[in-house]
């Protein structure tokens, strides 16, 4: 590889946990009513991705297992004191 375009490459790597950060860092500290028009903004766009899509139905109507440690987790939850 070209020394340059690895420069290049190392100066601009970034780990997955600091692209999130970057992305969630202007939500930080926001109340809930503060992020609401976001929140709105993109379901919009999620519904006119649906509309737009063939399979439309038969996307909404599937339904992802829970996780493999939601029933631990909720055993757990209702078995602590509140």
């Amino acid at each position: 590889m070209d020394p340059r375009v690895a420069a290049f490459l190392t100066r601009h790597q970034t780990s997955p946990r600091e692209e999130v950060d970057a992305e969630v860092d202007p939500y930080r500290g926001k109340s809930p009513e503060e992020t609401w028009p976001d929140v709105v903004a993109v379901c919009r766009a999620a519904a006119r991705l649906l509309a737009a899509n063939p399979e439309r139905d038969r996307i909404v109507g599937e339904v992802d297992p829970p996780h493999p440690s939601y029933a631990e987790i909720l055993r757990r939850l209702r078995s602590e004191p509140s």
